[in-house]
């Protein structure tokens, strides 16, 4: 058996616990700089203290962002 890290096994599609969103998922901001704009997870960055994710295409300039979970909603 082959034991990979949460962040490659995320980018797999498997289910890692306390993680809501897959690789992927089109998010919506709901706080902070980027509040109401949307991007596509594109990495998952860090399990602690929370899920940290590489957001792209934000917005109408479609920046990227390193995004906490708390302030994602789904698009």
């Amino acid at each position: 058996m082959e034991f990979r890290q949460p962040e490659v096994r995320w980018l797999m599609g498997d289910a890692i616990p306390g993680v809501t969103y897959a690789v992927n998922t089109s998010v919506r901001i709901t706080s902070g700089e980027c509040a109401g704009e949307t991007g596509t997870l594109l990495a998952l960055m860090e399990l602690e203290p929370e899920p940290l994710y590489w957001v792209v295409g934000i917005g109408p300039t479609s920046r990227d962002a390193l995004i906490p979970q708390s302030l994602l909603g789904t698009a």
